[in-house]
């Protein structure tokens, strides 16, 4: 398998696991890891006996994932195209979570804060007044209207 392919799979893979562990299922994985580290250190042993047996059966599953995928990439069914627009539909749901966590984070600081101006509010500009000049003709210097009427000519002509 070449480094593109190879570059390829890397990408994908850690788009997937970081939207996973955005998830509620991700978010449930990182709660048996602290638990699995607090069982650890009450009886290791027994945990390491446990973890030597389900490493051993999770390589055969990768090993089994890894050469299903570099079918898939020989027999043209994985892409480049194909990788490119599924990065791009999870890096997309990403920042879609991303979007919806910052906005319960506005709206909990603005419970907590009685509803004042939230940090992440950009301040309101003051009200800016129009100033409107109106020349007439005659005020017009001299110059100014010669360099119009170049600048007119010169438009016609192009």
């Amino acid at each position: 398998m070449g480094r593109l392919s190879s570059l390829l799979i890397g990408t994908i893979t850690g788009a997937s696991v970081a939207y996973f562990l955005t998830t509620e299922k991700g978010k449930e994985l990182t709660g048996k890891v602290k638990g699995f580290v607090k069982e650890y250190q009450e009886n290791p042993q027994e945990v390491h006996d446990s973890v030597k047996q389900s490493a051993m059966e999770l390589s055969k599953q990768a090993s089994d994932a890894i050469q299903q995928t570099k079918e898939k990439v020989e027999s043209g069914e994985i892409n480049k195209d194909t990788v490119i627009e599924t990065v791009k539909d999870k890096t997309q749901d990403v920042v879609e979570f991303s979007q919806d966590a910052i906005q319960t984070i506005k709206e909990k600081i603005q419970q907590k804060t009685g509803n004042q101006a939230s940090p992440f509010q950009p301040k309101q500009e003051k009200e800016s007044e129009e100033i409107v000049l109106e020349l007439e003709e005659e005020t017009a210097l001299p110059e100014v209207e010669e360099e119009i009427k170049r600048n007119s000519c010169r438009r016609r002509i192009k």
